[in-house]
């Protein structure tokens, strides 16, 4: 399938609400084709999918703008994962 049909496919269902994960995005998309747009070394990249809080601000526009969504959706996305992330963590405690 051509890479931009992926890519609009995945924004029509970022847009929709159906994709809730930025990782998620990479199942429709190659890894390797957004990573050479991005200039993103490979192993940080997987990093930031397992933890969305660790993509620059900059990083989710430029991948927004690669999919031609809006950069928001994306940002929330982050924010939304990092939130129920840290929702799921035990809480330490001083025993």
């Amino acid at each position: 399938m051509n890479e931009y049909i992926r890519y609009k496919a995945a924004a029509t269902l970022i847009e929709n609400g159906q994709i809730k994960k930025i990782e998620d995005i990479f199942k429709m998309t190659s890894k390797t084709n957004v990573l050479r747009v991005l200039r993103i070394n490979f192993d940080r990249f997987n990093r930031a999918l397992r933890n969305p809080e660790n993509f620059r601000i900059k990083e989710l526009i430029a991948l927004a703008n690669i999919l031609k969504v809006n950069p928001k959706f994306l940002v929330d996305m982050a924010y939304n994962q990092s939130v129920a992330r840290k929702r799921g963590r035990p809480r330490k405690t001083n025993n």
